[in-house]
C-alpha cells in the first residue's frame, strides 16, 4: 500500500506538468479549481462548497456551514453578514442542472444571470478503482450587496 502511494505520486515533485498529472488524478475538485482560476478574474471572491478551496488563485469562502445550521432559522446570518463583508462575487455549485442544487435554491435571489459552466467534473481520489464522473460544476455571478434579505426571503 505504500509502495503503491509512492509510485504514484512520486512523479509529482520532478517538474510542474507532472504535479498537475498527479493532482488531477489524486486530488478531489483540483482539476475544477484549475478551471475556476482560468475563468474567473484573480479579484474575485468566490464561495465554495467542497475542500478543493485551497487551490483557487481567488479569495474563496467555504460553504461548509450550510451542512451545520438550520438554513430556515437565524442560525445563517453571522455567515451570511461575512460572505457581504467579503463581497462575494461568485458562488460554484456541482450538479448536473444547477437549478436542483440545494445551494442555489437557498441563495437562488441573490444569483445572476451569467453562468459559467457546465464543467465536467471527475472524482479523484488515492483509491485508484474509486474513480469515475461526478456531477458538473457550475460558476454562477453572484450579489453578495443583497445579503442577507435574497437569503432570507426564501424562508418567509
Amino acid at each position: 500500500m505504500l509502495l503503491f502511494g509512492i509510485i504514484s505520486t512520486l512523479p509529482g515533485s520532478f517538474s510542474k506538468y507532472l504535479r498537475h498529472d498527479v493532482l488531477t488524478s489524486n486530488a478531489n475538485g483540483y482539476d475544477v479549481m484549475v478551471w475556476a482560476n482560468q475563468n474567473l478574474n484573480q479579484d474575485a471572491v468566490i464561495l465554495i462548497p467542497n475542500r478543493s478551496m485551497s487551490f483557487s488563485n481567488n479569495k474563496p469562502i467555504s460553504l461548509d456551514w450550510m451542512e451545520y445550521t438550520k438554513l430556515n432559522q437565524k442560525d445563517p446570518l453571522i455567515y451570511l453578514k461575512q460572505i457581504k463583508k467579503s463581497k462575494a462575487s461568485h458562488i460554484l455549485i456541482f450538479e448536473e442542472d444547477y437549478k436542483q442544487s440545494y445551494i442555489y435554491r437557498a441563495f437562488e435571489k441573490c444569483i445572476g444571470e451569467e453562468t459559467i459552466g457546465p464543467k465536467e467534473n471527475f472524482l479523484s481520489t488515492r483509491n485508484p478503482f474509486n474513480r469515475s464522473k461526478n456531477k458538473d460544476a457550475w460558476i454562477l455571478d453572484f450579489h453578495s450587496i443583497k445579503l442577507p434579505e435574497c437569503y432570507l426571503e426564501k424562508f418567509k
